[in-house]
């Protein structure tokens, strides 16, 4: 029987695209899937095998017109509007469906745009799994899914082996940074858990953005431990050293959840934000949770969050190796 087309639409920030697979996965399963995500997070969703098309979105008017001539003869039963800012609404009437949902709180009548009810205590992964059984597909795995090929693995062995990261010693990914400073454990902290892990003969592989090379340098001068930086790498390439690791220790921010995707075990550091709707949810993974200590929490506006300095190296240290005892799980378990 010939599935009906859908249009899946999540054109934000890195960890917020993963946050939506699981629905993409649900949606997937009942319908002909096409995903509209932010250029950038393209190859997040590459492999993914219920995927039909992947389109790339700008918030720009030249690009919104383009994917109106491009859809122009596609048909969806269902527009899920996943995760997005309020510029793609500026695309649904150029768009043919026969309704669109969202959880962002849009309702449009002339639209057929419909909002669910918020639900806020739900991890945001499970928001978007109720809007994807909103549009008809079945209950789903609550994971989330980054398909890395054998080839990228492989790859990633190499480049791991060549610098001293061999796969007879447990391998352990540090990400020091975050968006915003509320959300991110010193660096001192990071630096003397690598100098602990370098007592027990493990080299730790700092992962991030290009941006936050000088963050990295933080860390390495606050240790006295051998680093390797995997800083500023294409996102399949710094997926798949993730995906060889035995543990990511990493705030609340992107990697951490290309960590969970690729189902490589997270102890994941929370200060303000909740590990309960925003954190790492697989059975293996672990957080350490900082006591809140401003009242109300100034979130973007706090320049050195207090709390997350509140989390001890010792408290993180204990977690950590409680964790690389334990045996590293199957990404399809």
């Amino acid at each position: 029987m010939n599935k009906g087309a859908a249009l899946a639409i999540c054109t934000t920030a890195l960890g917020d695209t993963l946050l939506c697979t699981p629905a993409i996965s649900a949606l997937g399963a009942v319908y002909d899937l096409d995903v509209l995500v932010h250029q950038h997070r393209r190859p997040l969703l590459w492999h993914n095998p219920v995927v039909k098309r992947i389109l790339a979105y700008r918030n720009n008017p030249l690009v919104r017109s383009w994917l109106a001539l491009r859809l122009m003869g596609r048909r969806y039963e269902v527009v899920a509007v996943l995760h997005a800012n309020n510029d793609v609404q500026k695309l649904l009437p150029f768009l043919r469906y026969a309704k669109a949902g969202n959880i962002q709180g849009w309702e449009d009548a002339k639209l057929r745009l419909s909002a669910l009810s918020p639900d806020n205590g739900l991890h945001i992964a499970d928001q978007r799994l109720r809007l994807a059984e909103w549009a008809g597909a079945p209950p789903a795995d609550p994971r989330m899914k980054l398909y890395v090929t054998d080839q990228e693995k492989s790859w990633a062995e190499d480049w791991l082996t060549q610098r001293g990261l061999r796969p007879d010693r447990p391998r352990v990914a540090l990400c020091p940074g975050a968006a915003y400073p509320y959300k991110m454990w010193p660096a001192a902290g990071f630096g003397q858990l690598a100098s602990h892990m370098a007592g027990q003969g493990i080299t730790c592989l700092l992962v991030g953005s290009s941006s936050e090379t000088p963050l990295a340098h933080a860390v390495r001068a606050e240790s006295n431990a051998p680093l390797v930086e995997a800083m500023g790498l294409p996102l399949r390439q710094a997926s798949a050293l993730i995906a060889c690791m035995d543990l990511m220790v990493s705030n609340d921010t992107g990697p951490m959840h290309i960590a969970q995707s690729v189902a490589t075990p997270v102890l994941g550091l929370f200060g303000s934000t909740s590990p309960d709707t925003i954190g790492p949810r697989n059975a293996w993974d672990r957080v350490v949770k900082a006591p809140i200590v401003c009242e109300p929490c100034t979130t973007k506006r706090c320049p050195e969050a207090a709390c997350m300095g509140a989390i001890s190296v010792s408290e993180v240290v204990e977690v950590a190796e409680s964790m690389l005892d334990a045996p590293k799980p199957e990404a399809g378990a």
